[in-house]
């Protein structure tokens, strides 16, 4: 059996030389490790999701002791380095000698014994040196905040000039944290109070979310796809802020429905949830496997009122729906807390090809919509592109729908000006430091009767 942290270097590895994505890669590995404990695995995936998350302020640091030849190193020597550097400034319970010790004996596994020599030498300067090290000067707020919150620059820029520096701060923040793990109950199968009761008794410590009825803030969850609850679909894992997209569509039971970009199925099985299974939900993927997985939570959850069809979501369909569902492919930097590794993926590039597609499906959705039907347009992003000036373009172009007011239906607390642009507009903006959510924009329209 493999050690946490050999398994963490090997992770790292591929996420960083491979491009492999972070969750899949980490996934795979602690499958392939069936005698790892649930404390070792919980290490692999603190190592593994901390270096990626702070790869540019440890790569900051570690330059100021490997002068000139950190880029030479090899990318296991430098991925031990960043995850015992990541130890001594982030894992206060990880003493500074069993961090040091760990990484030679890596060292000499993935390179050799003078390479566990300059690790070792690397380390313990370290560890005696690198609170000394000075960031970037708050002024060049781009260095700094890029350093401090290891967020690439344009994003930084970009942001800046959206929200402010203070915003941009809290959303690194943000970043930055451990996620939280929303457990959304199956209303189908069980009642809030009864899951409530089982899950407990697997030691799992859980809170009712504040945001959202039947969702919990899980902790102490260990094999969570493994329990017998959720194999038997009782519940399953939905952000607080994707179960918001549902509730502000609010179909209705003996509804026509349509999921036009729905995998993996997440909101395609809480809206049949809500129509407690009466009407019908068609959920469109241009992917089969996607498809074929969407069908397989649908069964697992006990969900009768969903069917798959393989469609570009471009092109309308010749059927019209009461309630069209557009959780549209974004840029997801809404979600940085979750996908490690996306914030070093990203480009505005991205964003702009972004915008000319969901153009596309936008137009699509409007005429897959009946006349006194609802469109919801939904994205785990935060850029104004995707979501605001796409939304009020939208609007101007189709002066057949009219925005929604949906602030009461959330019964949240909203400040007055995301009060303003929901009854104005019909959006709410979602940044993740607001309720320590995803980041999310939600719109919402009805299509004027003739």
């Amino acid at each position: 059996m493999k050690s946490a942290r050999y398994l963490a270097v090997e992770v790292l590895n591929k996420i960083t030389e491979d491009g492999a994505y972070s969750n899949l890669a980490l996934r795979q590995a602690l499958g392939s490790q069936p005698d790892m404990t649930a404390q070792e695995k919980s290490l692999t995936t603190e190592l593994v999701y901390g270096v990626v998350k702070r790869l540019l302020t440890l790569d900051y640091y570690l330059q100021k002791f490997v002068q000139g030849k950190y880029q030479k190193l090899t990318p296991s020597i430098k991925n031990i380095l960043r995850m015992s550097a990541y130890q001594m400034i982030y894992l206060e319970r990880i003493p500074v000698s069993a961090a040091v010790n760990e990484a030679v004996k890596l060292a000499k596994r993935f390179g050799h014994e003078g390479t566990a020599k300059l690790v070792n030498a690397v380390l313990r300067r370290f560890a005696r040196e690198w609170q000394a090290v000075s960031l970037p000067n708050k002024e060049d707020f781009l260095a700094y905040a890029s350093v401090k919150y290891s967020h690439p620059t344009w994003l930084i820029a970009k942001w800046e000039a959206e929200f402010g520096k203070i915003v941009t701060e809290e959303l690194c923040l943000a970043n930055n944290q451990v996620p939280k793990l929303c457990l959304r109950v199956n209303t189908l199968k069980t009642a809030q109070a009864e899951q409530l009761e089982e899950l407990t008794k697997l030691g799992w410590q859980l809170t009712k979310s504040q945001l959202v009825e039947n969702v919990f803030l899980a902790t102490g969850v260990s094999n969570l796809e493994q329990e017998k609850c959720f194999l038997a679909g009782c519940y399953t894992v939905q952000n607080e802020a994707s179960v918001l997209v549902c509730k502000i569509l609010a179909p209705q039971k003996g509804a026509r429905v349509l999921d036009m970009c729905a995998a993996p199925g997440g909101k395609t099985m809480h809206m049949a949830e809500m129509m407690e299974n009466k009407g019908s939900i068609l959920a469109l993927d241009i992917y089969d496997h996607k498809l074929a997985l969407i069908m397989d939570n649908a069964q697992r959850l006990g969900v009768e009122i969903v069917s798959c069809k393989k469609h570009d979501a471009t092109k309308p369909l010749t059927t019209n729906f009461d309630y069209v569902l557009l959780d549209a492919p974004c840029s997801g930097l809404g979600v940085l807390a979750h996908k490690a590794d996306a914030r070093w993926s990203k480009e505005t590039e991205n964003i702009n090809h972004l915008v000319e597609l969901q153009q596309e499906l936008l137009a699509a959705a409007a005429k897959n919509v009946l006349p006194g039907g609802h469109l919801v347009y939904s994205l785990c992003t935060i850029t104004k592109e995707e979501g605001r000036e796409q939304w009020l373009r939208f609007l101007q172009e189709h002066p057949e729908f009219q925005p929604e007011d949906f602030a009461e239906e959330l019964q949240l607390e909203l400040l007055v000006e995301e009060l303003k642009t929901i009854k104005e507009h019909g959006y709410l903006q979602i940044l993740p430091q607001r309720w320590g959510t995803d980041g999310f924009f939600i719109s919402k329209a009805r299509k004027i009767e003739n």
